[in-house]
């Protein structure tokens, strides 16, 4: 298994992929503004409706029965959220909540049926939709039982660098919202074991962080395959 990585190849198309035919009825669906922490969906509700981000990020998690909440995917905008099933009751199984000011735009199951029947290119959309959930599932599953901490850490800041990296001075800028307890559940990994790995990484000068700015380079590759 080869678990090398580089800023052009990231692990997970989830957050690269684009559902343009789908996009282009978003007049028919209901605009919804969500403020920073806004539920969206609710484990155990039942949820047949799809949602597509127009702008800002929503976070999808996991909840134990008693109340403990883990992070498994972020969705920006372009992005679809889709709990349900047409024709079918269908019971959400995770949290869906707004990680800063959103827009989506809502689809009924009716008028979701509606367009899947009339467009054939957006009833592709949500296959592709569908099968990049499998995919999402398979990568977080890979990095577990193939990759060590650091490489996993690694392949998240290539994931988001394929998406909102700025270019500055021949490196690379993310800026994430996100905590070290947050990046460590997208990982299956500690807060402190995600400090330990930064601290580690700012010692040896390949990454800098400021505010909540994360700059690197391609030695972070080199970095992370020698660790």
């Amino acid at each position: 298994m080869n678990n090398h990585c580089t800023l052009k190849e990231a692990i997970s198309p989830w957050l690269k992929t684009t559902f343009p035919d789908l996009k282009k009825h978003l007049d028919k669906g209901t605009i919804l503004n969500l403020k920073n922490g806004a539920i969206l969906i609710t484990p155990g509700e039942h949820s047949n409706d799809l949602y597509f981000v127009v702008s800002g990020s929503l976070k999808v998690s996991l909840v134990h029965y008693d109340g403990q909440e883990k992070i498994i995917s972020i969705i920006g905008a372009g992005g679809l959220v889709y709990e349900g099933l047409i024709s079918s009751v269908t019971i959400s199984s995770v949290l869906v909540t707004a990680m800063e000011k959103c827009c989506v735009v809502k689809f009924s199951e009716e008028q979701l049926e509606t367009i899947l029947n009339q467009d054939k290119n957006a009833a592709l959309d949500v296959v592709h939709y569908m099968h990049l959930r499998y995919k999402m599932l398979l990568a977080l599953h890979q990095g577990l039982l193939f990759c060590n901490p650091a490489q996993r850490l690694c392949r998240l800041f290539c994931v988001f660098s394929n998406t909102s990296a700025e270019q500055m001075d021949g490196k690379l800028s993310i800026h994430l919202e996100l905590t070290q307890k947050q990046l460590g559940e997208l990982l299956g990994l500690s807060r402190v074991t995600v400090a330990n790995i930064l601290k580690d990484m700012r010692q040896n000068k390949i990454i800098e962080i400021k505010n909540k700015s994360y700059i690197f380079s391609e030695e972070i590759c080199s970095y992370c395959q020698n660790n």
